[in-house]
């Protein structure tokens, strides 16, 4: 009995260290290394660590110590789909990118843009170019503008790496910190398309956003602590249905998702998996963009040999 209890004792100091890891929620399946301890990468305009094709378990995973990244591609009332689920160890591996840092207004490929800063994951972001000043757009810490109108609701994303909604803020509405946490970004586009998750409309969102109008669409999701979903539609043009912002809204709202939000779309939709686009690969007609989100690794241990 004595011994039988020693082994028992021994078994649970072994468990400990990996029970507390997985409720991190930080758990990945089919990584060969892992760590304990959690890195992260500087809250800047400096680029992810490496891509490493290791890590690279086939056309549609990506998966090293510190994010997981499974894409795949269906289809939603005869609209094509491609989506991303995105685990990460730390918040920081959540991040922006523009073309210029955002200290001019210019655009470039975003492939290119994903590439340069080794994107795991890259979506096309708020098009904060296009807005010429309008709106409250943070990216890592910088505030961009803060020049709200009342007719866009605005993603918050915290120090934690969580999602919050302020709806149709107006100038002055909004500071620097949400619900007591530090906004490292903060996009202005939208609109709010889950809450709780829960589908959202409002009326004033078929005239600021053309709700009716069936077009490509892209919106950025978080479904857990640290666990994010990315999901854009195809447009009528090339084989495929195209949705409106309410069917895009179920159908984001399906996926389980607790808060997600819309980004730009139409031509300027774009999903780069590994420094390759995803989306509606056989599409040439691709406007350059002025930013994007990313998700990046921070192993230190990526390196290119």
């Amino acid at each position: 009995m004595r011994i039988y209890r020693l082994l028992v004792i021994g078994l649970i100091i072994v468990m400990l260290p990996a029970a507390a890891f997985a409720e991190s929620g930080f758990t990945f399946g089919q990584k060969k290394e892992s760590t304990n301890s959690t890195l992260s990468l500087p809250i800047d305009f400096s680029a992810g660590m490496p891509l490493n094709d290791k890590y690279r378990i086939n056309d549609h995973e990506y998966e090293d110590p510190t994010i997981h990244v499974i894409v795949e591609t269906g289809r939603y009332k005869d609209t094509d789909y491609w989506l991303a689920r995105i685990t990460i160890q730390d918040p920081s591996q959540l991040r922006t990118a523009a073309a210029d840092d955002f200290s001019a207004w210019i655009t470039m490929s975003g492939v290119r843009l994903a590439q340069r800063v080794n994107a795991v994951l890259a979506i096309d972001g708020d098009y904060f170019f296009y807005n010429s000043g309008r709106g409250f757009v943070i990216r890592q810490k910088k505030v961009i503008f803060n020049n709200m109108t009342g007719k866009q609701d605005i993603l918050l994303i915290d120090d934690r790496g969580d999602f919050h909604i302020a709806h149709l803020p107006k100038a002055g509405e909004l500071g620097l910190t949400v619900k007591g946490r530090r906004i490292i970004n903060a996009l202005s586009f939208g609109p709010v398309l889950t809450e709780n998750g829960e589908v959202q409309y409002n009326d004033i969102y078929g005239e600021v956003y053309g709700a009716d109008l069936k077009r490509q669409r892209m919106a950025i999701a978080q479904t857990g602590h640290l666990q994010y979903l990315c999901v854009c539609t195809g447009s009528k043009s090339r084989g495929s249905d195209a949705l409106t912002l309410n069917e895009f809204a179920r159908f984001v709202t399906s996926l389980g998702v607790q808060t997600a939000y819309n980004l730009d779309g139409g031509d300027s939709t774009l999903m780069v998996f590994c420094g390759e686009k995803y989306n509606d690969r056989t599409s040439t007609n691709l406007r350059n963009i002025s930013d994007i989100i990313y998700f990046a690794s921070a192993w230190k241990g990526n390196s290119k040999k």
